[in-house]
């Protein structure tokens, strides 16, 4: 969908690989695969110096990172991921009929798991979806239980001061699987004697939870999640930010995601809610660097934190003492929250571009980039790629999908929805790739 506002020429289409993954809860939006089409062209009232990509898009900075990372060429990462989108639109279509059911993907083939008393209408809406590759129906004598129906029956019935120890429930190619730090005996042992035998606990722990919950494959051992906080713009550069207005010491980076518009039809820009923290943040301004990791210098005014939420509406999390004091009716009805932000008051200076820097070795950041012409769900087991200004161009296979409980600056428990993936040594994402 082309500006409401400005006169862009769409050129080229290709698939998504991913949308957004989360390794602790910093968001990797996927890009777009990289074609040899030219990027979208500047505004009416830009300039008019030709986009680095509107000769033959040079891809070295995804491919590079696509080969070293996956052992896979481009051409079959954007494969992998057209199956990856397949078999996510069928579960959610299964789901939308109220028929529960997980998907993943394995070695480019696609897994839909359903009961066996669903496993005809499920094979029906395969057959109908013409996917790219075979989806394969598998059934299972047990009900299927989803993330989300987990999460509810998980607060239904466990003890309120029992979620200050989870991470994260997720849905992972070895069964769901719920994420927690580990049991204090001592703790339990301590509560256990200043309370009468009459008003002993009547919920349950973590563990007790998962050895009575025949859909639940275990429990792991888990620390706390945390999270990671020129003219043209595109997703993947870097902006920084201070609660002073000013640049101090304390000053934080993160990464832009992706390039929007507000329901008025203004410039807009997609980044993490963690980065805004709270909306005590105030933006400096672009972070320039040439190359990832580098420390940055203050470039061009951006704008300012319009819209953020990290964890329920307005950035709403809980603490110890409000877990503690929480009923059950309230407890019962928490909503996973999400991680998100949006940036408005564009500087009108800037021309902002519906693509994403590749980082490219021996490049500038806005040398080379990559259109943005779609977005896709994401499964366990796929892959997908991030931009970010710390780590550039990094790949890496999602290994869960569900919810994750982190903590936030003031010490509260927020949840997130979203995706885990394999980050060795920091490698994938790292402290200011977060929003790219």
């Amino acid at each position: 969908m082309p500006h409401p506002k400005k006169k862009t020429a769409q050129r080229g289409i290709v698939a998504a690989a991913a949308t957004a993954l989360v390794v602790g809860s910093s968001f990797m939006p996927a890009a777009a695969a990289p074609t040899a089409s030219e990027s979208p062209s500047a505004s009416a009232t830009a300039s008019e110096k030709p986009l680095a990509s509107e000769t033959a898009l040079d891809t070295e900075g995804l491919g590079k990172a696509i080969e070293k990372d996956l052992n896979k060429s481009v051409e079959e990462y954007v494969k992998d991921g057209e199956t990856s989108d397949a078999a996510s639109k069928v579960r959610d279509e299964l789901n939308a009929k109220g028929i529960d059911a997980t998907a993943s993907v394995k070695d480019g083939k696609a897994e839909i798991t359903v009961s066996k008393n669903d496993a005809a209408k499920a094979k029906e809406i395969v057959k109908a979806s013409a996917a790219p590759a075979p989806i394969v129906v598998t059934e299972v004598d047990s009900q299927v239980k989803t993330v989300d129906k987990v999460y509810t029956e998980l607060l239904a019935n466990i003890e309120p001061k029992e979620l200050k120890r989870i991470t994260a429930i997720l849905q992972t190619n070895d069964g769901l699987k719920i994420y927690a730090k580990g049991f204090d005996e001592k703790e339990a042992a301590d509560e256990l004697k200043s309370k009468s035998a009459g008003s002993l606990p009547e919920k349950l722990t973590v563990e007790q939870f998962v050895s009575e919950a025949t859909h639940v494959d275990g429990v792991e051992s888990s620390g706390v999640a945390k999270t990671t906080a020129a003219e043209d713009i595109y997703g993947a550069l870097g902006y920084a930010m201070d609660k002073s207005g000013a640049p101090t010491s304390k000053s934080t980076v993160c990464s832009l995601g992706f390039t929007a518009w507000t329901a008025e039809g203004e410039d807009a820009i997609i980044s993490a809610g963690h980065c805004s923290e709270d909306g005590a943040t105030r933006i400096l301004g672009l972070a320039e660097q040439s190359v990832p990791g580098q420390s940055p210098t203050l470039g061009a005014e951006l704008g300012t934190f319009g819209f953020n939420q990290f964890g329920g509406p307005g950035n709403s999390g809980l603490s110890a003492e409000e877990l503690d004091s929480m009923t059950e009716e309230e407890f019962n009805n928490l909503e996973p929250g999400t991680d998100i932000s949006v940036i408005d008051n564009i500087n009108p200076a800037l021309n902002l571009h519906a693509a994403v820097s590749e980082w490219a070795d021996g490049k500038e950041p806005r040398d080379e980039v990559i259109n943005v012409t779609g977005t896709t769900k994401a499964l366990v087991g796929s892959e997908a790629c991030s931009s970010g200004r710390t780590t550039g161009w990094s790949c890496s296979p999602i290994i869960g999908e569900g919810v994750f409980f982190v903590g936030g600056s003031d010490k509260t428990y927020r949840s997130v929805a979203g995706y885990v993936a394999e980050n060795p040594g920091q490698s994938v994402l790292d402290q200011g790739d977060s929003g790219g």
